[in-house]
């Protein structure tokens, strides 16, 4: 094994010296991505200029986790607005999306599980267009 390594060692001595010399370490330019960069945080595919509907159910519990939720989302870009849903079925909270805008909604759902907080996501056609809808059950986010 030693001679196997000696004979490759050999070589590539052997192809330095046809090409010209010795290497040298290269240097890089600035990085693409900066840490101060405004882009350093985007997710490429992500779409924070879709707006986000809260849809709270009509107790006063809904409205204001769905009022803390709202802030949370436009600390993090997004466009949210809370809205009563009177007809309200879901327990705890829910997520739901279109297709064309699955990773915010997947994302807005991983931050609640990462919270602790159990969420629902569905991805479907049916769903409102140009939005993500989070749904607010009438005990709040339990």
């Amino acid at each position: 094994m030693i001679d196997q390594n000696e004979a490759q060692l050999a070589r590539v001595r052997e192809k330095l010296a046809r090409a010209g010399g010795q290497l040298r370490p290269l240097r890089r330019g600035a990085s693409r991505f900066a840490g101060d960069s405004p882009n350093f945080w985007r997710i490429p595919g992500l779409n924070r200029d879709v707006r986000v509907d809260i849809k709270a159910a009509p107790t006063e519990s809904a409205d204001l986790a769905a009022r803390g939720v709202a802030r949370a989302l436009e600390s993090c870009g997004f466009s949210a607005r809370v809205v009563t849903d009177s007809e309200s079925c879901w327990e705890g909270v829910h997520v739901e999306s279109r297709t064309e805008h699955a990773a915010g909604a997947l994302l807005i759902q991983g931050a609640f599980r990462t919270a602790g907080l159990g969420a629902g996501l569905t991805i479907h056609d049916r769903a409102a267009a140009k939005r993500i809808v989070v749904h607010v059950g009438g005990r709040g986010l339990w």
